[in-house]
């Protein structure tokens, strides 16, 4: 919902970000946490021959694409010779098949660090350091079912899609103050990854198979993407005579999709 103090677009809106300062004491909290899920955990899960940092949300070059595409779109025409082509398709991982295992119970964990250190009478300084991982796998079951004008059915396809997810981020905060003046910067990042594995098993009308004969064909989709967030902030208060306060901010943030894969096959 809009409200009168923040600004937002039509169809958008805005995130607010309250930091946190440093705590008045040594203070650190470790947490770890797992969970179970009825309809996935040690149940049939579908996945793919990834990376070797897929567990933590990380693509570890697995999935970069062959170094002979110098183009993003294969069906140029004359963009590449018959030999560039198979040379390409050399090149790519033959893993379009999608295997399967047992879920596992997820797993989170997170920390808080922080201090103040008294300088001197009038100036202190202080740290905040907190840390989060969790991964967690889910799977969901559902129909696909499309018919056409003329009532005859154009796709019935069961669908079993598994998910794994994971969520990172980390934030740093440094405070300094004295009797009239504080300085507070605040660094934070996020990372998230998503990896679906999607097996559409049924009659698909443009393949032109026959549904009397009761043919089914399975098509295999896998995709897996990562977002990444940067924040930084400066934050400044100052007091002076008479009782005027003076603060400020400056804020830097960076966001991006580092990695995105899809490969869907027959």
């Amino acid at each position: 919902a809009y409200t009168p103090d923040m600004p937002a677009e039509f169809g958008g809106g805005v995130v607010q970000i309250n930091p946190k300062d440093y705590p008045e004491k040594f203070m650190f909290k470790f947490k770890l946490g797992t969970g179970y899920h009825s309809s996935t955990t040690f149940k049939t899960f579908h996945t793919y021959e990834g990376g070797k940092m897929d567990f933590f949300g990380f693509d570890d070059g697995t999935r970069e694409k062959p170094s002979g595409i110098k183009s993003s779109d294969l069906s140029l025409s004359g963009a590449y010779t018959t030999e560039q082509l198979d040379a390409i398709k050399a090149d790519f991982k033959n893993e379009y098949s999608p295997n399967t295992i047992d879920a596992l119970m997820p797993l989170s964990f997170s920390f808080t660090l922080g201090n103040s250190y008294e300088l001197d009478k009038n100036r202190n300084f202080g740290f905040l350091l907190t840390g989060m991982f969790k991964e967690s796998s889910k799977t969901l079951n559902s129909k696909i079912k499309r018919y056409g004008d003329d009532g005859n059915i154009l796709k019935d396809y069961d669908v079993d899609q598994s998910y794994y997810n994971t969520s990172k981020g980390m934030l740093l905060s440094l405070g300094y103050t004295t009797l009239k003046h504080k300085l507070r910067l605040t660094s934070f990042i996020t990372h998230k990854s998503k990896d679906k594995t999607s097996i559409l098993d049924g009659y698909n009308d443009d393949r032109q198979e026959s549904l009397e004969e009761n043919d089914s064909n399975k098509r295999y989709i896998m995709q897996y993407v990562e977002t990444t967030l940067l924040f930084n902030q400066l934050y400044g208060e100052h007091r002076f005579a008479n009782n005027i306060k003076v603060d400020w901010t400056g804020s830097f943030s960076w966001a991006s999709c580092p990695k995105a894969f899809a490969i869907s096959a027959y």
